[in-house]
């Protein structure tokens, strides 16, 4: 994590042997407030829908906190 250039990556176990990771960036923008973009890396075997569904929730998340729901 850089807070200085805004930005969080982590990597986590997917399965056992199997890392994978996310990059997180926050964007200031101009007019106040920001844009956040979270990638998240395809893996090979894995439908992109499944990987679509989780990036929704997991954005979905961050925008419940954001909003203090």
């Amino acid at each position: 994590m850089s807070r200085d250039s805004r930005t969080v990556d982590y990597l986590r176990e997917l399965a056992p042997g199997s890392e994978g990771g996310a990059y997180i960036r926050a964007v200031p923008r101009p007019g106040g407030g920001s844009v956040v973009i979270m990638m998240l890396p395809l893996l090979a075997g894995v439908d992109p829908a499944d990987t679509s569904a989780i990036l929704r929730a997991e954005l979905n998340a961050l925008a419940r906190l954001a909003e203090g729901t």
